[in-house]
């Protein structure tokens, strides 16, 4: 990113074609992956002697500290994110972005920021540093923007929630440890942290409904079940069991029983619970009053909260009608490539007729198996790179199943970044639920969006930038 920075416009735009530039026949589709990734890739690739060097100024002093203490706060705030991120300092606790008290102490928090990154005269910076400025300054306004609206009183959905994250933690397969005894006892704390959000979700939800701030039925009806799988099982038949049942040889005689002890009266009498009072108010209380409508134009304030939404992550002023306008002509431009395939095969029929004949041949439908599928695409992928790129990630990533408990609903596939220390890959999630499993002719675009050319190498690369603040490196 620093690269980018300082380069004129003319010379990014070298920069990102040189970085897109495919050595493969399916030159579109490397085109399109890349074309997300430039900023990122493009900086790794710089030359180190092109960087531009930090200024050694009292402004860059003052700043680089405040970001560091912003970060740190972030941590405190965010625990989860620190145990993902491999800072295993919190892991003991959990955020409850549920409660009121949560809000509000994050608005003076952000407020807090702005004001002094605001009151720093920049005058002295380089361009990196500006732009690591304009990026901080920027995040903190859409921070207090977000803030603004009743996010905290529609606390889970289907596809990502304390809920599911926690399970995911909890499994022992995921980003909290389980290797020392201190790392057990750590999770014990994390488990009162969630009986409390269930808690206080259940609060938040209830003044939502009050408040005409609910969720769409189509969103709760996929949680309860979610919610219900968790639930559902014994002690010894949790997934929150898997830790004691893969527990390290090295832990004495004495720390085994009592952990074990520990974890099973945490399972029984803190963890199932929640999640049972969590589904039974959301079947028996909450559903009845969800909506039959899908966006957050009909929600109060709604226009305006969608308007956040676009400057959140397109960080433009786009109008929705733009973006639709916009995403009508791209339909129309797959159409015609979708089209010339049509013809390409000699196909014989309208388009609907050809996804029809698509959906129905098993050649090409493999509902068993995409993550053997995908592990043969990683390493097609992996021998292609040195060709593309002389700046590689150093973090590999592995190929797993989505969890049983959210595979029903959750997308074809999802990437979780690796830890910066190097304890843990990143991992590509396959969906082989069978109504979620992906066709064997998508399997090479989802593997490349997802994991080497996609988030895995985004991520990865961008937490390797270690001459850039926290801030960025972690976004």
């Amino acid at each position: 990113m620093t690269a980018v920075a300082t380069e004129s416009k003319t010379q990014r735009q070298s920069a990102a074609r040189r970085c897109a530039a495919p050595a493969c026949a399916h030159a579109l589709l490397w085109v399109a992956v890349m074309a997300l990734l430039r900023a990122t890739l493009c900086a790794a690739d710089a030359p180190t002697a092109q960087r531009t060097p930090m200024a050694n100024t009292a402004a860059a002093a003052t700043l680089a500290a405040l970001y560091e203490e912003y970060f740190e706060a972030r941590l405190r705030r965010y625990p989860s994110s620190a145990t993902f991120n491999g800072d295993h300092r919190y892991d003991g606790r959990l955020e409850n972005p549920a409660s009121a008290a949560f809000t509000t102490s994050a608005v003076a928090e952000q407020r807090d920021f702005l004001a002094r990154a605001r009151a720093v005269d920049t005058d002295g910076l380089n361009a990196s540093q500006r732009l690591s400025y304009a990026v901080f300054v920027s995040d903190r306004e859409l921070a207090l923007e977000r803030l603004s609206f009743p996010d905290r009183l529609l606390p889970i959905d289907q596809m990502s929630s304390l809920a599911s994250t926690f399970a995911q933690l909890g499994s022992g397969s995921s980003a909290q440890p389980f290797d020392t005894v201190a790392d057990y006892e750590a999770f014990l704390g994390r488990a009162d942290g969630f009986s409390q959000w269930v808690d206080d979700a259940i609060l938040a939800m209830r003044e939502g409904m009050a408040r005409g701030v609910v969720n769409p039925r189509i969103i709760m009806e996929r949680v309860v079940p979610q919610l219900r799988d968790i639930a559902r099982p014994g002690v010894e038949q949790s997934l929150f069991w898997q830790p004691v049942r893969n527990m390290p040889a090295h832990f004495s005689d004495a720390e085994r029983a009592r952990l074990t002890a520990a974890y099973r009266d945490a399972i029984m009498r803190v963890i199932l619970p929640a999640y049972r009072r969590l589904a039974q108010f959301i079947e028996r209380d909450y559903l009845p009053m969800t909506r039959s409508s899908v966006g957050l134009w009909a929600l109060p304030n709604g226009d305006a909260w969608y308007r956040h939404q676009i400057r959140k992550h397109t960080s433009t002023d786009m109008s929705a009608d733009d973006i639709h306008a916009l995403g009508q002509r791209e339909m129309v431009r797959i159409r015609a490539e979708m089209l010339a395939v049509m013809a390409e095969l000699d196909f014989k029929g309208d388009l609907a007729a050809f996804q029809r004949h698509l959906q129905a041949d098993p050649r090409l439908n493999s509902r068993h198996g995409d993550d053997v599928i995908v592990t043969a695409l990683k390493k097609r992928i992996n021998a292609a790179m040195p060709r593309l790129f002389h700046a590689l990630p150093r973090a590999d990533f592995e190929i797993r199943p989505v969890e049983a408990f959210r595979a029903a609903s959750a997308a074809g596939a999802s990437y979780q970044p690796p830890s910066a220390d190097g304890s843990r890959p990143g991992i590509f999630y396959v969906n082989t639920h069978p109504a979620r499993g992906q066709p064997v002719y998508g399997m090479a675009t989802l593997a490349l969006l997802e994991a080497m050319l996609g988030h895995h190498y985004q991520f990865a690369m961008q937490q390797e930038l270690y001459d850039l603040p926290r801030f960025k490196r972690f976004n």
